[in-house]
């Protein structure tokens, strides 16, 4: 039976098999359209193929998501065999299922794809892809994922189980709005070279500079930590980024520091791909 029972393939567009508002109608057409971006195929990925891409991307984060859980508990093991305090949160995170819903699929999915470290269970498994299947264009597994997601949603809404439509609907919306990005990462990499050349010509040159000492030593940190994911480091190095941030006479906002160095983290990853 098809992943997607409540959606269908209608005219190349995504629909629900059941009437859903306007604003759910237009994210499933959303993700559906992220399946269908230029990335050089033709025709449009077809229904099986988004299916076994949506497979692939549960099957990612529900590996990731047990390899990080496993990672809490391990140094929580450690911190009570030091008769050390256990944060609370830990408890919330120390299983795969308390993980994911704590930091959502886009976290995890994306520090499988992009990884380029060198451990076992880490990376992505890309054999669970179409053969065709572009592996750099993470906008398509999103995507996919979200199909699914809305999918979810639209069942649990049917069955009355509130609770676990909003998770689903809110996994889609996160991936779709992820998938936009990287598809803006692909086809804007041209403007975003000519701002900064306005900004420079501005006088923000050296704004930028020391912003770009910044990136680059938290970058370089990373690279010669042992953390078993992006996410990861981007929590731990989180103060450190701050401090060091105020050396070189520069701002990293405290409110979104981690979010920040998560990006810079999985754009290093995707550029040493």
């Amino acid at each position: 039976m098809t992943q997607f029972q409540w959606l269908r393939e209608h005219q190349g567009r995504m629909q629900s098999r059941v009437p859903v508002s306007a604003s759910i109608d237009r994210l499933i057409r959303r993700a559906g359209d992220g399946c269908s971006w230029n990335a050089g195929r033709m025709p449009p990925l077809t229904l099986a193929e988004i299916e076994a891409i949506a497979t692939f991307a549960q099957n990612e984060i529900a590996s990731a998501s047990e390899r990080e859980a496993a990672y809490v508990r391990q140094k929580s093991a450690e911190a009570q065999s030091e008769s050390r305090q256990v944060p609370e949160i830990n408890a919330q995170i120390s299983t795969a299922t308390g993980y994911l819903q704590k930091y959502g699929p886009v976290a995890l999915l994306m520090g499988q794809m992009l990884s380029t470290k060198d451990q076992e269970g880490y990376e992505a498994d890309w054999s669970g892809l179409p053969d065709d299947i572009p592996k750099d264009r993470a906008e398509f597994v999103l995507s996919a994922y979200a199909l699914l997601q809305l999918n979810l949603f639209i069942g649990y809404s049917q069955a009355g189980r509130v609770a676990d439509a909003y998770d689903a609907l809110a996994f889609a919306h996160e991936c779709v709005e992820t998938a936009s990005f990287w598809l803006g990462w692909h086809e804007g990499r041209d403007w975003a070279g000519e701002q900064r050349r306005k900004n420079a010509a501005k006088g923000g040159l050296a704004r930028n500079a020391l912003f770009r000492q910044l990136r680059e030593w938290i970058v370089e940190r990373y690279k010669a930590g042992t953390w078993n994911s992006p996410h990861q480091a981007s929590h731990e190095l989180e103060s450190a980024a701050i401090e060091q941030a105020k050396i070189l006479g520069t701002n990293l906002s405290p409110y979104r520091a981690q979010q920040t160095i998560y990006e810079w983290l999985l754009a290093a990853e995707k550029q040493n791909r």
